[in-house]
């Protein structure tokens, strides 16, 4: 919701929230309407000002996740975190300062909203006001106007704010800076009047802002939310991943002889009709079925003999079918040791999702891919469950797969010869390890609590799961982000 007098964006998890297409790192009052740009007067002289809101390019605000915080405690909760420094208020000499600012003279101009009366220039650093309860002396980096001169690291203890007085001796010189992500803000030669926050809440003890919090600068004179997200959990698609113990008999039902108690890799989704094979592609080694698109929300991947292994998929009256057979790929390049994840690895695309925005196979709109690649003689299968969205790739990912950022990646054992069946979840059934379950190149295999990806990905308690060979993910049906409304 637009509210007046504000600007609102709609900003994806562990980014900066004025990077490039997000917030402007500089609001006026062209984006909030209560910040002026004036005239005052001194001296039977008008002088331009203006009021500027700077979120540093360096110093970041983002909305952060327990993977992208590297922060556990944060569990599946979306969090918004704020850096010293990453919010600035200056009071912008857009003329010339004045000269000739003294007690008897001072110059009146409204601060965060009140009126202020710079009594005297008393050095680059340091002046003296006067807010209505006699003189006060500013410096810069004391606390704004605070109690005990003690920040508590809470946004709402004037002592967390510091004041920025820098150059107020140049005469003849407007208010110039820059911003930039290498070096944030910086002062140039210009008089700098500004108040910034001396506070950081970037970790669990220090209580990030969640959904529905907002933060203030002093005064309240302007407003930061974390308004809401743009997706609801409760709408959120199952999918597992698990040991299906009994596939033999799935497997005859599909025309394949298997051992009694073969065991295959299950992939179920909660949602009717919400996995979808493309069994045309390339990625399908040879083609079983006569449909080119088949729906469904149970894929088997198991052995088809002791070199080989198979898709299996449940057709709409519930009959187990072969939808094809999944060859071993070769490297694009040869390396001298394999690595869980190797980026130069050829993967296989088994299905996308098919659940509200997520519709797209080519990896060029907004949808989850789950990608295999076999690994050895029918001894593991690693896959990738693969988010994609330009939201994603503007922020600093790679747009050559398997380089997208955010990939979950999971390894499963398979006996190999003779019999090819799945042994489970890593390398040891049913016991939890770190490595056999990654976040981007993160192993969180035996972390005991849920975790949330960028795209907003729950993945649920990777050391319950791993104990009984079950990766469960819980996928929204858009990208997920964080809806952020600055205002008065």
């Amino acid at each position: 919701m637009e509210i007046t007098g504000s600007v609102t964006e709609d900003v994806p998890m562990g980014i900066n929230i004025a990077s490039p297409n997000q917030f402007n790192n500089i609001l006026t009052k062209n984006d909030i309407e209560s910040l002026s740009m004036d005239q005052i007067n001194f001296a039977g002289k008008s002088y331009r000002t203006s009021e500027k809101l700077i979120l540093n390019l360096n110093k970041n605000v983002s909305l952060q996740t327990s993977l992208t915080s590297s922060d556990d405690d944060y569990n599946s909760v979306v969090r918004m975190e704020v850096e010293k420094s990453a919010l600035t208020y200056l009071y912008s000499f857009d003329d010339s300062i004045p000269s000739g600012i003294y007690p008897p003279n001072p110059l009146q101009i409204k601060f965060l909203g009140k009126d202020f009366k710079i009594l005297s220039i008393n050095s680059p650093t340091s002046i003296t006001v006067d807010t209505g309860n006699g003189p006060k002396s500013v410096k810069d980096g004391s606390s704004y106007f605070g109690d005990d001169g003690i920040c508590n690291n809470d946004p709402n203890d004037l002592d967390c704010w510091k004041w920025i007085v820098k150059n107020m001796n140049n005469v003849g010189t407007s208010t110039t800076f820059n911003n930039t992500v290498a070096n944030g803000i910086i002062w140039w030669n210009g008089p700098v009047l500004a108040v910034t926050n001396d506070f950081a809440l970037n970790d669990y003890k220090d209580n990030p802002l969640t959904v529905g919090d907002c933060l203030s600068l002093p005064s309240n004179y302007i407003t930061l939310c974390f308004d809401g997200l743009t997706t609801n959990d409760a709408d959120n698609l199952k999918l597992t991943f698990e040991k299906d113990e009994g596939f033999s008999s799935k497997a005859a039902e599909a025309g394949v002889s298997r051992p009694i108690g073969d065991a295959a890799l299950l992939i179920s989704s909660n949602v009717p009709n919400s996995l979808v094979m493309d069994v045309s592609s390339q990625y399908f080694q040879s083609k079983m079925i006569a449909d080119n698109f088949t729906m469904t929300n149970q894929i088997w991947v198991g052995a088809f003999n002791d070199s080989v292994m198979a898709i299996y998929f449940e057709d709409q009256s519930g009959t187990t079918k072969l939808a094809g057979l999944l060859g071993r790929k070769p490297y694009i390049t040869q390396p001298s040791t394999r690595r869980f994840g190797d980026e130069d690895q050829v993967f296989d695309t088994i299905a996308y999702l098919n659940y509200g925005r997520l519709k797209d196979s080519t990896a060029t709109g907004t949808g989850v891919r789950i990608d295999a690649l076999i690994v050895g003689v029918n001894s593991s299968l690693e896959l990738a469950v693969q988010p994609y969205d330009p939201e994603l790739w503007s922020t600093g990912g790679v747009t050559v797969w398997p380089t997208y950022p955010d990939t979950i990646w999971m390894n499963w054992s398979f006996n190999g010869k003779p019999t090819g069946a799945l042994s489970g979840l890593g390398t040891r059934a049913s016991s939890e390890e770190f490595n056999e379950l990654r976040w981007e190149s993160v192993p969180i295999g035996t972390k005991d609590e849920d975790h949330r990806t960028k795209f907003g990905i729950i993945i649920k308690n990777p050391k319950s799961g791993g104990s009984s060979d079950k990766v469960v993910l819980e996928i929204p049906n858009d990208l997920m982000q964080g809806n952020i409304v600055i205002k008065k």
